[in-house]
């Protein structure tokens, strides 16, 4: 039986860090299949993936992935503790042995620091301060430990769900290696850049990624930022939608959409209008991710909608990953969708749909994000 090892990720774009992290994986577990959990065609941080999910499948492929599999907007585009629920839910239900992640601090036992918090905790109901500060406090008064790196809290929330869903699923750090996660500046020394420093440089990065992502970037970004040329869009919204309807829109509350419609029409650029709504509260990705459910319309109902019904979306595999598919697909507890028909868009499927196609149209794609789509196919890559 072919073993298998999962990453989840977001490929924004697919860079020398991730290599570093996939090969390391499979090398460290002696695992056969890959299986890469990805973000669809936005991040957890609520904002467009630079290139859209087929370019991004195809980079993971052409760098020693065998499976990559879709995680629904509905899970990707949420704070840490739900995006890491969702994630492990989609592994859990594929019959993943083992997840390797990258992180701050490899020496930390994720899953102990887990069981010992709190599952209610009295700091997250207090408003002068955000969740990660309220999380932190209670973190620290159970284990003496504090998680301030983004890839440290997402390790906390991997476990949690562990915990929670019961699941039979080996966690295993690794040390991340010379960039950290919100370095904006290539490095003077080395081959590993971040990804947010991949995508605001102007300069020559191909030192920092594989060669499919160095001719995907020569190309272009599929999308702009969301600053540039999706915040005009959800200006108009905000100002064209009375605040009882945007109240509606998911994790809309505690007063926010008075705030941010408000904010609308006193502030024409995003910087300045950023600043206004951010408070103590609300840390700027809390409010990114709520911008982003208002350009596209996502309520609570179409979130918890497509919450109830997951599913597992197949965007690519190599020969290695078919076989184990072949072997493997009768235990799935979820079910396993190749390609996406008009039943599955007007079904389950819906919202992915809808929000994939603004993607598209923002791209300016004349072929549709998923309807017509296949897996893509990938040779094994010879060690």
């Amino acid at each position: 039986m072919l073993k298998n090892v999962a990453l989840i990720t977001e490929y924004n774009p697919f860079h020398n860090g991730h290599l570093y992290h996939l090969q390391l994986a499979k090398r460290l577990t002696n695992a056969d299949v890959v299986i890469v959990m990805m973000s669809g065609n936005y991040v957890q941080r609520g904002e467009p993936a630079l290139f859209d999910k087929w370019t991004r499948t195809n980079e993971a492929l052409q760098n020693g992935a065998d499976l990559v599999f879709e995680l629904p907007f509905s899970a990707a585009v949420q704070p840490a503790h739900l995006f890491a629920r969702g994630a492990v839910e989609q592994l859990m239900a594929l019959g993943v042995s083992e997840i390797v992640f990258g992180v701050e601090h490899a020496e930390y036992n994720f899953l102990d620091l887990a069981r010992k918090m709190p599952t209610q905790a009295a700091e997250f109901q207090r408003y002068n301060q955000t969740f990660a500060s309220a999380f932190n406090t209670e973190l620290a008064q159970a284990t003496g430990v504090r998680l301030d790196d983004p890839n440290d809290i997402l390790a906390f929330g991997y476990a949690r769900a562990i915990i929670e869903l019961n699941a039979d699923i080996k966690l295993t750090p690794i040390q991340r290696v010379q960039a950290g996660y919100h370095d904006d500046n290539l490095p003077e020394a080395g081959h590993i850049a971040s990804a947010t420093a991949i995508r605001m440089s102007t300069a020559d990065v191909a030192q920092y990624v594989p060669q499919q992502t160095a001719q995907d970037l020569a190309l272009g970004a599929d999308v702009t930022p969301f600053s540039v040329g999706w915040w005009p869009l959800l200006r108009y919204r905000l100002q064209t939608t009375s605040a009882q309807d945007l109240a509606h829109i998911y994790q809309m509350n505690e007063g926010l959409e008075h705030r941010i419609k408000e904010a609308s029409y006193r502030y024409t650029d995003f910087a300045s209008f950023m600043d206004q709504v951010k408070t103590k509260r609300f840390t700027y990705a809390r409010i990114q991710r709520v911008l982003l459910y208002t350009l596209l319309n996502v309520t609570d109902d179409d979130m918890h909608n497509a919450m109830a019904h997951p599913m597992l979306h197949l965007l690519g595999y190599s020969n290695s990953g078919q076989t184990w598919l072949r072997t493997n697909k009768k235990d799935f507890t979820l079910p396993l969708i190749s390609k996406v028909n008009r039943e599955l868009r007007q079904g389950e499927y819906e919202l992915q749909y809808r929000v994939d196609s603004i993607y598209g149209q923002l791209k300016g794609d004349k072929r549709d994000q998923n309807i017509g789509r296949v897996p893509l196919r990938s040779l094994d890559i010879a060690d």
